[in-house]
Formats: C-alpha cells, structure tokens, sequence
C-alpha cells in the first residue's frame, strides 16, 4: 500500500513539474506600480501614456511632434512669405465626424501617424508640401513601411493640388502610379510635396516626390484627377478655396 501511495505522489510530482516546464501552469505573483508602468503597447509607450493620448493626443505624440517642427522643411518654409501653413483638414467640411477618416482617425495613434501632418501651399496653389512621421506600427517588412500606406499617402496629398485647380474645386482619383525606388524605414519622418503638372479641362496631372529629412528620394508618383460631368456626384468644394485665401492672405477672413 505505501509503495502504491509513493508511487502516486512521484507521478504527481514529475506531472507537476512537466506542466510548469511546458507553461500550463505559472506562478501568480502581485503586480506593482512599476509593473504596470512597463506595461507597453507597441513597445514604444506605456498604456497609462495612451489613455493620456486618446484624451489630448499629448504624451505620446510629443517627441514626434517636436522632431517634425524642428526638421529642416518646416523651418524653411515657415520663414517663407511665398508659402502659408493650412490645417490638414482644412477640406474637410464643417462638423464632419473624422471617425470616417483613414488618415484623420483611422491610422491616428501611438506608433502609427501620432500627429497629424504639417501642410503647407504655395501661393500660386500649384504646389503642396507636407511633413509627417511615420510610426513603426505601419510596416509591411520589418521596419519597413507598408507600401500600401505610402500608396495611401500620396493619393490623399497629390489631392490637394489636384483639389486647388479642379472645376468646382472636387473630384475623384483615376490613376495612381508609384515608383517604390527605396524603402522607407519607420520611425521617421518624410516630406512629401506634391505639384501640378498639367490642366486639361476637367482633368488635373499632378506629381509627387517623397523624400527623408536629407533630401533622399524615397518614391515618387503621378496621379489623374478627373472632375465628374455629373456635378450632382460630389458638393461643390469651392468654400475650401477661400479658406485657402485667407491662409495665404489672398483674401479676409
């Protein structure tokens, strides 16, 4: 009888012993301030740090923020009298829910686009320049930028331009091509600028080029913009344009 109770409670032992070598069973252990501290998301910010963000879009987008303002671009063409800073969404229209936007929404966050892009148009409304960072949350391969996103980017920043020059200031995208000549690492920020290339009737040609913060070209594009016959398809977007005016001091606010 003792030999069987022995040999049970060996077998439990070493079952025991396997079950916590496989990870079946672990330890619980009382968790602490600093524990949940470390607790981060994405590995870049703590979850303390995201609910700040999701209330003010402060803590976390601070560092990236400051890395945009001090880039080479911005200083130069905040100096500028030929360009004038406008707000990313300034096409948007008035009390729009921008839970429906990709950019505005959808990719906003830590690690992913934590700030919006710093937009600006020269005053012949001809060119477009923006500067954004991109976060490490946005790859396809590891470390790198998903091409899909740099397709996103450029169809929504080639729109501007396009958007200045169409009849009724609206329209739709018809093409866009892209040549992927490097990868664009995460982490970092890009400028992209976006100029008209032609106007034929109710189609607009424009051109982008992306590039790191040295000048580098990373890709470029052209994308076809076309204005419906049918104006009931899209509202007229001429009010956008005057808000642009004001920017550039084309016309009072």
């Amino acid at each position: 009888m003792i030999s069987w109770t022995v040999a049970l409670i060996s077998f439990g032992a070493v079952l025991t012993a396997y079950s916590f070598d496989r990870g079946y069973f672990k330890l619980a252990r009382k968790s602490s301030a600093s524990d949940d501290e470390s607790q981060h998301i994405s590995g870049d910010i703590t979850k303390a740090q995201a609910n700040d963000y999701n209330n003010d879009g402060e803590h976390a987008a601070i560092k990236v923020a400051t890395q945009i303002d001090e880039s080479k671009t911005v200083r130069e063409l905040t100096a500028s009298d030929e360009w004038a800073e406008i707000p990313f969404n300034v096409h948007m229209p008035e009390g729009a829910n921008m839970e429906h936007s990709l950019l505005s929404h959808s990719l906003r966050g830590p690690n992913k686009l934590a700030v919006l892009p710093r937009v600006f148009v020269k005053k012949d409304k001809a060119t477009v320049v923006s500067v954004f960072h991109v976060g490490k949350s946005l790859c396809g391969h590891k470390r790198v930028v998903h091409g899909g996103l740099i397709a996103t980017m450029f169809d929504e920043l080639t729109a501007r331009p396009a958007m200045l020059n169409l009849p009724r200031n609206t329209g739709f995208t018809a093409y866009l091509h892209v040549n992927y000549r490097m990868p664009v690492f995460a982490d970092q920020v890009v400028v992209v600028e976006t100029s008209l290339d032609r106007i034929e009737d109710r189609k607009v040609y424009v051109k982008g080029v992306m590039k790191d913060v040295k000048g580098s070209v990373l890709n470029d594009c052209e994308a076809l913009f076309v204005s419906p016959k049918d104006t009931s398809m899209l509202p007229d977007n001429s009010r956008w344009i005057k808000k642009i005016d004001e920017y550039l001091g084309l016309q009072k606010a």
